[in-house]
């Protein structure tokens, strides 16, 4: 191949047209601000700025749907040219020069000195810090010594951009907007005559080599995952958009984005594929993955990921935050075709299902190996509803469970820790109530982590307070800041009061408390001002709910449910 080569200005004008577009299985913009002002600033150093990648296309007939660079219109003329590297650097220039970035701009800064004006670096400037006041306003920008990059930008509207800016920065003094105006000019100068090469593959590549091609090439800052280099596949090889369709699952089930957190569902989706193709789900063989069986799955691959998300809500589990591990997602989304429908078998699969869920809450099963041992709880799964294999087999099931020394260490469940947080979810089963408005904590709640025990004064005593066992979900009005100070009889004294409960308040608030597994027999003495040991007071209530939270969790290894 022939390396070619256009400036800056060229790349825009193309941009702006829609000659060049970005063909649809490439990522989304995953370049930060930092990696924006790196590229503008070896611009301006004429520094080396790499070398795109393009494939050339018959305006007729495009080998891939395609779409604009994230911020540039979708109009213009036919697409010549589809850009398989250099995504993250064109659509860099772009959005710097037009100022649409969601939350900075760029600036150029400079310093004065006796007779002219002198570039030092590229400055980034949050929309929304101390300095976003400044934004926008040339005689703020040019007293910090600031030159918007959006003033240098090639063709009519930065020329008249930059007019403007120079005039409002000096209305009166000629001499001064001279000046400035020069300084402005070469700038822009370098800026949009900078060269960038490329390389063109000609119109006669076929789709798979171009698709072999991107993968191979793609050398940008932010490597593409697997999942993205999977996109990249499914698009040569079927012909549809793996991301179209995420985007169609998670409005279709839209608490699995919030169960998966910070991991994409498209992992998720490959995963249970993975697993539906009888593959361990690795990385790996996402490559390996046939994609018209995925096609064919995909129906079945959503209808487990709906039925997984509602049977996780009965157990009032609707994000990640509250979820002890993600694993069970996996190996239930593949699992849900072969559950029987109605009926006494459908009873015995849901308790099986209730079953593993909190085997796998309760257990370090998930801990190591995840991949592999999912794998293995799932082919067994499938045997024991097949009739096959005895429930025992299950190799979830023969796992050590937790002890009670176990569950009185366990951290505080709002940080990551599997058991910490099946200990909440074990403790708030039936649909825990706030214990002041009697409000059953739902899915759209925002919840507050309350320390029974007050924090602040168990730091002081020398007891750790950031236990499970010392956790309850609260709604945040009742989570006052001057109430997390509380010792845990005034509180409950507190909470009586605040209920407004006509007939007998303490029967209430020790009804609402039982809903957290907290009794209030254990608490109503320890006041403040009664002379109690706040610390062995702390040490014998850990004694005690342990003991009802593990007799809880034995009825839930055991049954899987209560």
């Amino acid at each position: 191949m022939e390396t070619r080569s256009k400036n800056i200005q060229r790349w825009m004008d193309d941009v702006k047209l829609g000659a060049i577009r970005l063909p649809r299985f490439q990522r989304e913009e995953v370049w930060t601000p930092e990696h924006v002002r790196n590229f503008l600033s070896a611009i301006l150093k004429s520094r080396p700025l790499g070398v795109f990648l393009v494939l050339e296309v018959d305006t007729s007939q495009q080998p891939f749907e395609t779409r604009p660079l994230a911020g540039a219109p979708d109009n213009g003329e036919p697409c010549k040219q589809h850009l398989l590297d250099g995504q993250q650097r064109l659509t860099a220039l772009w959005r710097s020069f037009n100022d649409n970035h969601d939350n900075h701009t760029f600036y150029v800064a400079f310093e004065k000195l006796v007779d002219k004006f002198n570039e030092t670096e590229i400055e980034t400037v949050s929309k929304k810090g101390r300095d976003k006041g400044k934004i926008g306003v040339p005689e703020e920008e040019f007293a910090k010594g600031w030159v918007p990059v959006k003033i240098l930008a090639p063709g009519e509207e930065g020329v008249k951009q930059s007019i403007e800016w120079c005039e409002t920065v000096f209305p009166d003094e000629a001499e001064s907007r001279r000046d400035i105006s020069m300084f402005v000019q070469k700038l822009r100068e370098r800026m949009i005559d900078t060269v960038i090469p490329y390389l063109p593959l000609p119109q006669n590549t076929s789709p798979d080599e171009a698709i072999d091609i991107f993968i191979q090439t793609n050398r940008s800052a932010v490597r593409l995952s697997h999942y993205e280099l999977a996109v990249a596949q499914m698009e040569t090889e079927i012909s549809e958009s793996l991301p179209a369709k995420i985007d169609d699952l998670t409005r279709e089930v839209p608490n699995i984005e919030s169960l998966e957190g910070s991991n994409p569902v498209g992992d998720l989706v490959l995963k249970v594929q993975c697993v539906l193709e009888n593959k361990k789900p690795t990385y790996g063989n996402y490559r390996n993955l046939n994609f018209k069986k995925l096609q064919d799955n995909w129906s079945k691959i959503e209808e487990g990921m709906k039925w997984v998300t509602e049977t996780l809500g009965e157990l009032h589990i609707w994000d990640h935050a509250r979820l002890p591990t993600a694993v069970p997602l996996r190996v239930l989304s593949a699992l849900h075709h072969l559950i029987p429908k109605t009926g006494h078998a459908h009873a015995k699969a849901r308790r099986l299902v209730r079953k593993y869920l909190w085997w796998s809450f309760f257990t370090d099963r998930y801990e190591r190996q995840a991949n592999d041992r999912l794998k293995e709880d799932h082919d067994a799964l499938v045997q024991v509803l097949c009739g096959t294999r005895k429930e025992t087999s299950v190799p979830a099931f023969n796992c050590e469970r937790p002890d009670r020394e176990d569950l009185k260490t366990a951290g505080w469940p709002k940080n990551r820790g599997i058991l910490s947080k099946a200990i909440l979810v074990a403790c708030s089963l039936k649909g825990a109530r706030d214990v002041v408005t009697n409000e059953v904590l739902k899915q759209s709640d925002n919840r507050d982590y309350h320390h029974i025990f007050p924090k602040a004064t168990l730091k002081k005593l020398g007891a750790n307070p950031d236990l499970s066992l010392n956790c309850m979900l609260l709604t945040p009005a009742s989570n006052r800041k001057e109430w997390a100070k509380k010792w845990p009889g005034d509180f409950l004294l507190e909470a009586m009061q605040e209920s407004q409960f006509a007939g007998n308040p303490g029967a209430e608030v020790k009804k609402r408390l039982n809903t957290h597994l907290v009794r209030t027999e254990h608490l109503s003495a320890i006041k403040e001002n009664s002379g109690v040991d706040l610390r062995k007071a702390y040490e014998e209530f850990l004694e005690k709910r342990a003991d009802m939270v593990m007799a809880r969790i034995e009825k839930l290894l055991n049954d899987g449910e209560i």
